[in-house]
């Protein structure tokens, strides 16, 4: 399933990428997380640990993403 909302998703990421020093080695909790694309980039940026928290089941293709993208 693509992220439908490029232009929101890539500013998000932009965001979080300049300003690294804010996630690096914290701890991010990421409520309504969806495909949890913006609890990669906290990855990415650095964070600690990320917790993804979402009530629908797409967290369960959220949980596959993250395992695949970390497997590669």
């Amino acid at each position: 399933m693509p992220v439908q909302d490029k232009v929101r998703t890539c500013a998000y990421r932009d965001v979080i990428s300049e300003n690294s020093e804010l996630f690096h080695d914290k701890v991010i909790l990421d409520v309504g997380s969806g495909t949890s694309i913006l609890s990669m980039f906290a990855a990415a940026a650095g964070a600690r640990l990320v917790i993804g928290v979402d009530q629908s089941d797409i967290i369960y293709q959220a949980m596959d993403i993250v395992r695949y993208s970390t497997n590669v």
